[in-house]
């Protein structure tokens, strides 16, 4: 430890021990790299004392870039334990125990190393638990479509049958006009045809036939409606041409 050209180095131990060490006549560094680490050392010690860590550390840090000593990693663990930089001070003074293992203060690192590892690993987030993957939602069922189809086959059934009787009314007052005019000798085909009593008469019977078609649909709906709800889960209805099947 007395080689005249790690003065630096035993600065570092100063900055550790908190007491002064100084070598008796330091010799100039061997070249420009030592210079500059000498330099950054002490950039960082009078960083460090002012309480500018971050300066500190960025010195520390290429200070051991250029020189490679071993005993500026406690100084830089140093730093990062007073940044709160749990992790990163950890490693710093493993490898430091790890280069320097008959260090001084070798007690005093591992007693803090110690308290770092708890304080990190309190620090790390619990493994989330696996979640064993749902089953399946069912099938939806088909009720809503039922209900739809069945209120809308009865409005239309309704409409039909309302309007119905409106218009076998205006096709009786169209005869009866017809049997006005022609007399008893009565009307020729012509004179019918040109009168709105055949129309009259098929929107009538088409009125009639849609309120029948519309009256059974919706009774088929609202059935199916019904069953569907009372099927177990995963039953379905198929209907088919002249068919009508339950599948499980």
């Amino acid at each position: 430890m007395r080689d005249c050209c790690v003065a630096f180095v035993l600065a570092s131990i100063a900055l550790v021990l908190a007491v002064s060490t100084a070598c008796a006549q330091p010799e100039p560094p061997r070249d420009r790299r030592d210079l500059e680490a000498q330099a950054r050392f002490e950039s960082g010690r009078l960083a460090f004392e002012s309480g500018r860590y971050e300066e500190a550390l960025a010195d520390f840090r290429r200070s051991y870039e250029l020189s490679r000593r071993s005993l500026i990693l406690y100084n830089i663990g140093i730093v990062l334990d007073r940044l709160r930089r749990d992790a990163e001070a950890l490693e710093a003074f493993e490898r430091f125990l790890e280069a320097e293992p008959d260090a001084e203060n070798r007690e005093d690192v591992e007693a803090r190393i110690a308290i770092l590892r708890t304080q990190v690993a309190a620090r790390e987030p619990e493994p989330t638990p696996e979640i064993a993957a749902l089953p399946p939602l069912p099938a939806p069922r088909p009720q809503e479509g039922y209900e739809i189809w069945a209120w809308i086959s009865a409005g239309v059934g309704i409409a039909a049958a309302i309007a119905a009787p409106i218009t076998w009314s205006a096709a009786d007052d169209a005869y009866d006009d017809l049997d006005a005019r022609c007399g008893d000798l009565g009307c020729t085909d012509a004179q019918i045809d040109a009168s709105s009593a055949p129309e009259l008469v098929d929107a009538t019977n088409a009125l009639i036939v849609t309120a029948i078609i519309a009256g059974v649909s919706t009774a088929v709906a609202w059935t199916l409606y019904f069953v569907d709800l009372r099927l177990p889960s995963g039953t379905a209805l198929r209907i088919g041409p002249g068919s009508l099947r339950i599948t499980f």
